[in-house]
């Protein structure tokens, strides 16, 4: 241990002077004409040391008295410094997904958390549209308004901003006349004499193209909640009985208790707290329609 007068270094307490510790006669008469920053004794040299080691010039930094810092990454700065930079990294990631153009991600999802609504009216339902291809987020959100009367495809053709089709049995999709609200999104239809069908739903944004068309590997289920029909129930024999849905809508998806549609979309009568959901089903497997993102308007 490096002692100096009469002050022990590490605990700071004055004892008497010993012989050989900087007394008179260890004196060094030569030191007396060296220049002031040459003669320095050996507790100025360890405050030096001292400061080296506070400036981070030392992974162990100690300071013999007071406050004890075991290395200058746990110093107090230093941690103002690491949370500093902490809540920097989280107001940048919550810019990102604020500055999104495609999608916002609702805390409480409700139909006031829809961003992109079409149509006019007293009436609100909601559309869903769940690709099951991998891709983030699963599924997207739309609004749809109305007064009077509306069904399911109404919705779907009121928001796609362009619709194709073509009659059962034949080849070519030919334009719809009518034009949706978001261009970004494209839907065809296959038309039966029983109503139509979906065959393709495809979501493009500038890069991000989400698409599923292919009936040879699945199928569009469509899932509802919120209406009330009737309609016809069949057995394992052909026999029918009449049925009827009957489900108050809502505007919190958190109550949606989704259910596969007995009817199609043409049939399905909308009233205000309606949600349709279109999910592709890969490999003719249905898959549950998940909590779905907002769209942003294009």
């Amino acid at each position: 241990m490096r002692k100096h007068a009469n002050l022990d270094v590490l605990s700071c307490k004055h004892r008497p002077l010993q012989k050989g510790e900087g007394g008179e006669e260890d004196r060094n008469p030569e030191s007396e004409h060296l220049p002031a920053k040459a003669h320095r004794s050996p507790f100025a040299r360890k405050g030096q040391t001292l400061i080296a080691k506070m400036k981070g010039e030392s992974p162990d930094a100690r300071i013999p008295c007071g406050t004890v810092w075991p290395s200058p990454e746990r110093s107090p700065v230093q941690s103002i410094l690491k949370r500093v930079a902490g809540e920097r990294l989280c107001l940048i990631l919550l810019l990102l997904v604020i500055h999104n153009p495609i999608y916002l991600r609702a805390s409480v999802l409700t139909f006031d958390s829809i961003e992109f609504w079409t149509g006019a009216g007293t009436n609100r339902a909601a559309l869903v549209i769940q690709w099951n291809d991998g891709a983030s987020p699963v599924s997207l959100l739309w609004g749809f308004r109305w007064s009077g009367e509306a069904r399911g495809i109404d919705m779907l053709k009121t928001i796609a901003g362009s619709t194709v089709s073509r009659d059962d049995g034949q080849s070519t999709f030919l334009p719809d006349t009518s034009t949706g609200a978001d261009p970004r999104l494209a839907l065809s239809l296959i038309n039966y004499s029983f109503g139509k069908a979906v065959k393709a739903l495809v979501f493009t944004d500038r890069e991000v193209v989400r698409t599923q068309n292919d009936w040879s590997t699945g199928y569009w289920e469509y899932s509802i909640y919120g209406g009330a029909f009737e309609y016809d129930l069949y057995d394992t024999k052909g026999n029918s009985v009449v049925s009827t849905y009957s489900q108050t809508g809502t505007h919190t998806y958190s109550l949606v208790d989704w259910v596969s549609s007995p009817i199609g979309a043409s049939d399905r009568p909308l009233i205000d707290g309606s949600w349709d959901a279109f999910s592709f089903a890969p490999n003719f497997l249905s898959t549950p329609v998940e909590e779905p993102s907002p769209v942003r308007p294009p």
